[in-house]
C-alpha cells in the first residue's frame, strides 16, 4: 500500500537553476508518467546534485517510489534511505522504505520505520494500517487489531482498517467482533464481496444460518472467484448439501481452482 507516495516534488526553483533542470523536475515529478520512466528520470536528477537538501530529498524519495512500482525492492530502500539521510523527519520515505523491508523479509527494519512514521505523524491513518498490516503478515493478530482500530478511528470511513481488522478477529479466534467489522464494511460498501465472504465464514463458525445467504451474496458478486466458490461448497457440505457442494466444486475447478484435495473430489464426483 502506498496511499500518499505519489510522484510529487516541491518546485519553484525559478529561473536560476537553469531551463534544463526545471524540464528535469518535472519528468520526475510528471504522475502521468511511467514507473519505469519516472526511476530514469529521478535517478538522471539525483546524480546532478544541484538541489537545496529538501528537494534533493523529495528527488530520492521520487527514485524510491518509482523503485517500488517495480518491484525493486533493494534499491527502493536504499533510495528512501537516502531521501532520509537529507530529510529525517519524511514519513513518507519511513513509510516506502518500511514497505520495500518488507517485501525483503526485513520484518524488524520495516516495523522500526513504521514506528518511526507513526512517531512522527500519529495523525496519519496509513501509517497505522500499514503497520496492521505487516503485524497481519507476520502472525501477530493481537497487535494488528490494535493498529486497524486506530486506523479506523482516525478515518472511520475508510473500509481496509474495518476489513482487515476483521481478517486479524479472526485469526484470533473472535468469529463475533469478526462479523461486526464485515459488517461495517458492507454497510459502507454493500458490493464488497470479501466482505460478504468473510461475514459468511464468521458467521458460520457462529453456526448463524445467516452465514447461507452471505455465502450466496459473494458468488453472486464476484461469479468466477473461486474461492468464494470453494468456501461455499464446504459450508453446504457441512450443511448436509451434498449435491449442491459438489456443483461449487466443479464450477471452481473450472475457474483453476487447484489443489489435491479438490482433484481427487472433483474425480470422485466424475465417477460418479
Amino acid at each position: 500500500m502506498r496511499p500518499f507516495l505519489a510522484l510529487a516534488l516541491v518546485m519553484g526553483l525559478g529561473a536560476q537553476s537553469g531551463a534544463s533542470l526545471e524540464t528535469m523536475l518535472e519528468l520526475c515529478s510528471n504522475p502521468n508518467r511511467s514507473a519505469a520512466e519516472a526511476l530514469q528520470s529521478c535517478k538522471a536528477l539525483a546524480a546532478q546534485d544541484r538541489l537545496p537538501a529538501e528537494q534533493q530529498a523529495l528527488v530520492w524519495q521520487n527514485v524510491g517510489q518509482a523503485a517500488l512500482e517495480l518491484d525493486r525492492n533493494g534499491e527502493a530502500a536504499q533510495a528512501y534511505g537516502r531521501a532520509l539521510g537529507l530529510l529525517p523527519d519524511l514519513v513518507t520515505a519511513f513509510l516506502g522504505r518500511a514497505e520495500a523491508r518488507a517485501a525483503l523479509g526485513l520484518t524488524a527494519p520495516a516495523r522500526a520505520d513504521y514506528d518511526a512514521a507513526i512517531a512522527r505523524a500519529p495523525e496519519v491513518a496509513e501509517a497505522w494500517f500499514a503497520r496492521g498490516v505487516l503485524s497481519l503478515s507476520t502472525d501477530a493478530p493481537e497487535d494488528a487489531v490494535a493498529d486497524f482500530t486506530k486506523a479506523a478511528e482516525l478515518d472511520p470511513d475508510w473500509t481496509p482498517p474495518l476489513f482487515n481488522r476483521g481478517i486479524a478477529e479472526l485469526a484470533r479466534g473472535d468469529a463475533d467482533a469478526a462479523a461486526r467489522d464485515f459488517s461495517a464494511v458492507i454497510a459502507l460498501e454493500p458490493a464488497d464481496a470479501g466482505a460478504h465472504l468473510n461475514r459468511a465464514r464468521a458467521r458460520a463458525i457462529l453456526e448463524d444460518p445467516a452465514a447461507a445467504a452471505d455465502f450466496d451474496r459473494a458468488v453472486e458478486l464476484a461469479p468466477e472467484w473461486s474461492d468464494a466458490l470453494l468456501a461455499r461448497g464446504h459450508y453446504r457440505e457441512e450443511q448436509g448439501a451434498t449435491e449442491a457442494a459438489n456443483e461449487d466444486f466443479l464450477r471452481a475447478y473450472q475457474l483453476g481452482a487447484s489443489n489435491p484435495w479438490l482433484i481427487e473430489r472433483v474425480r470422485q464426483i466424475s465417477k460418479g
